[in-house]
Formats: C-alpha cells, sequence, structure tokens
C-alpha cells in the first residue's frame, strides 16, 4: 500500500558574501519560526546568520509592519470615502479643479496604493456621465 501524501520541504538558500559564490541551500527539519512565542527561540544557545531567533525576531517585526500598514490604509479608505480623490476627464485627463483638495486626498494621491474615490467630471456627450 503506497502513500500519497505530499510532503513539502523546508528550503532556505541564501548566497555567499562574495559575489561569484554558489548558492547554499539548507533543508531545514521544521519549519522557519513565525514569532518569538515559537519554543526555539528560548532555547537558542549559538546565535549565527540565519539563526532561528534571528529569524523570528524578523517575522515578528515584518508581521508587526504588515498590520500597521493595513491599519493606516484602512482608516485612510474609511476617510477618505466620499471624496474625489481623483476626477478625469472624458477623455482620461486629469481634472485638477474638481480634484478634492483637502490633505487626506493629497496624502492618498501621493501613495502607491489605491485609496478614495474617482469621478468623472464632464459628459463626452448631453446626459452621458462616462
Amino acid at each position: 500500500m503506497s502513500s500519497k501524501e505530499i510532503v513539502l520541504r523546508q528550503v532556505v538558500t541564501f548566497r555567499s558574501p562574495r559575489w561569484r559564490a554558489p548558492r547554499y541551500v539548507m533543508v531545514l527539519d521544521q519549519p522557519l519560526p513565525k514569532n518569538t512565542m515559537d519554543d526555539r527561540y528560548d532555547r537558542c544557545e549559538f546565535h549565527h546568520l540565519a539563526c532561528v531567533c534571528r529569524e523570528a525576531e524578523q517575522a515578528e517585526e515584518l508581521s508587526e509592519l504588515q498590520g500597521e500598514l493595513r491599519q493606516i490604509l484602512t482608516v485612510l479608505r474609511e476617510e477618505l470615502a466620499d471624496h474625489a480623490t481623483w476626477a478625469y476627464g472624458p477623455q482620461n485627463e486629469d481634472d485638477l479643479i474638481a480634484q478634492c483638495k483637502c490633505f487626506g486626498c493629497k496624502i492618498a494621491r501621493r501613495l502607491y496604493h489605491t485609496i478614495g474615490g474617482e469621478i468623472i467630471t464632464h459628459a463626452s456627450r448631453r446626459g452621458q456621465t462616462r
């Protein structure tokens, strides 16, 4: 009887400090820790590059930063929900007069994330809004 389970290996690849040196592959017996609450974080004694305690700290810091970013974007989206952050004419040109001038919309236009609302300002034909 054969098993049909698929086992995913936990593999970490990294380069040597030298530019032309080959990549090193390290097969892990356990996945990397997600945060400092992992048991291996307290048991770590030999601190080195790519150590489990450093990986736990980095993973925890990364997840905290991602949570803060999500919170900031959520607050901005809620506050700018009814604002005309972007305004476009019928040929998709920016309508600088119709754009909202509040500080929140100015900040949102400088970000790389989609925040705020859009409007089409001038009808291309009479009675048409887009």
